[in-house]
C-alpha cells in the first residue's frame, strides 16, 4: 500500500507539472507587451518556472516502479502528453527570445539616440528618459538571460522525458517477457 501511495504521489506530481506547464504558458504571450510594473512579475515567473524544471528533470530520473501493464499504459499516455507540451513550451520560448532580443536592440538603438541628444538646462527630460531605457535594458537582459536558461532545462526536460519513455518501453518489453 505504500508503495502504491508513493507511486500516485508521484504521478499526482507529474500532473501538477502539466497544469503548471499548461497554465503558464500563456503568460509569455502576455509579458512580451509588459512594460515595467509587470516586468518584476515576469522575472519572479521566469525563476520559478526555472526551479520548476530543474524539479520535474529530477523526477524523470527516479526509477520506474510500475507493477502493472495498466499502469504503464496511463505512465506512457501521462509522459507522452508532457513531452508533447514541452515541445509547445520550447518553441514559445524560443519565440519570446527572438522577440526579447530584438526589443533589446530596438532599446539599445533609443538609448543611442537619447545619449546623442544635447542637453538644455532646462530640459530634464532626456536624462530621466535615458535613466528609463537603461532600466528597461536592465530588466530585458535578465528576461533574456532568465529566458534562455529556462530554454535550456526545457530542452533538457525534453531530453529527460524521452529518455522516460525509452525506459518505460523497455519495463514493459521485460514486463510481457515474464509473462
Amino acid at each position: 500500500l505504500a508503495k502504491k501511495s508513493a507511486s500516485l504521489g508521484r504521478m499526482s506530481i507529474s500532473w501538477k507539472s502539466i497544469i503548471f506547464l499548461f497554465f503558464y504558458s500563456s503568460l509569455y504571450a502576455v509579458a512580451g507587451s509588459a512594460p515595467l510594473k509587470n516586468s518584476a512579475t515576469f522575472i519572479e515567473y521566469l525563476t520559478q518556472e526555472k526551479a520548476h524544471l530543474i524539479d520535474v528533470i529530477q523526477e524523470t530520473k527516479q526509477p520506474i516502479t510500475l507493477k502493472k501493464e495498466k499502469e504503464y499504459t496511463a505512465k506512457m499516455k501521462q509522459v507522452s502528453l508532457i513531452l508533447t507540451m514541452i515541445e509547445v513550451k520550447i518553441k514559445s520560448l524560443e519565440s519570446f527570445l527572438e522577440h526579447e532580443n530584438k526589443e533589446q536592440n530596438n532599446l539599445s538603438q533609443r538609448l543611442k539616440l537619447l545619449q546623442q541628444l544635447p542637453i538644455i538646462k532646462e530640459d530634464t527630460t532626456v536624462p530621466e528618459r535615458v535613466a528609463k531605457v537603461e532600466s528597461l535594458l536592465l530588466i530585458n537582459k535578465q528576461t533574456i538571460q532568465l529566458t534562455t536558461e529556462s530554454l535550456a532545462l526545457a530542452n533538457d526536460y525534453q531530453s529527460a522525458l524521452i529518455e522516460e519513455i525509452k525506459n518505460l518501453e523497455i519495463w514493459h518489453s521485460t514486463f510481457v517477457l515474464e509473462q
